[in-house]
């Protein structure tokens, strides 16, 4: 016959064994959520690297905010995830999965945090302004990734050749409006500005009144005509006209 302790020792072990099948489920549905969760952030990383440059842009994303219902999804459900608006710090991304009931395709909505880093450049030592951009003057640079990362020089291209706007820092990132083209025209200098319809080319002797650099616009004026004109610089010396002033 089952005494009193025996049956509060039953009702015990039952309780125990209730909630220790709870806490399992609720661990193994966690491991369920998470795993889909690095599966999600896994395939907004290999999307990103396929539409951002692997040479310049290395990210690393997190979970900021990712609903229940995606959590709840098997890895195979989910199609695509894919960059919806703006890349900045958390972004959001769009999930495209298929509705396991209805068989269609569905889309929400999830926000990530995206840090990493981006290859910038960098002097070697201090250039001065004016100063001419070779390859022996410059280096790579990696910095963390933020969200205004277009005000930094991404390609060695846009920097070779090109002289420095001010005085440059070793170790600061070269920003886009830190280097200009190199003018071959100079405020002051005398430029033939050429008026052109089909075969007929009418030249004026002119003065330049600002430094362009080729192809640029440049405000110059004709003493003779006491006329200002803007021109397009097609060397040190012409200038063809783009409208009168």
């Amino acid at each position: 016959m089952t005494t009193t302790f025996g049956r509060k020792l039953i009702t015990i072990c039952v309780f125990v064994f209730i909630i220790g099948c709870n806490v399992l489920s609720t661990g193994l549905h966690l491991k369920a959520q998470s795993v889909v969760s690095d599966h999600l952030i896994q395939m907004a990383e290999e999307s990103l690297g396929a539409q951002y440059d692997a040479n310049i842009f290395e990210f690393r994303l997190g979970e900021k905010w990712i609903p229940e219902t995606i959590k709840t999804l098997g890895k195979d459900e989910i199609v695509e995830v894919k960059l919806d608006g703006p890349l900045r710090k958390f972004s959001n991304f769009r999930v495209s999965y298929i509705e396991a009931e209805r068989g269609t395709m569905q889309h929400r909505f999830v926000q990530l945090e995206v840090t990493g880093r981006i290859k910038t450049y960098t002097t070697q030592d201090k250039l001065a302004q004016g100063k001419k951009l070779t390859k022996d003057r410059i280096q790579s640079l990696w910095i963390p990734f933020e969200a205004n990362y277009k005000q930094f020089v991404l390609d060695e291209q846009d920097l070779l050749g090109n002289e420095a706007n001010r005085l440059l820092i070793p170790g600061k990132p070269i920003k886009i409006n830190e280097v200009k083209i190199p003018s071959i025209l100079e405020a002051g200098a005398e430029v033939s500005l050429l008026f052109k319809n089909g075969a007929l080319v009418l030249s004026l002797q002119c003065e330049s009144l600002d430094d362009a650099a080729l192809g640029q616009k440049v405000p110059i004026y004709c003493k003779e005509q006491r006329t200002k004109y803007v021109g397009i610089v097609e060397s040190a010396t012409v200038a063809s006209w783009s409208k009168t002033l």
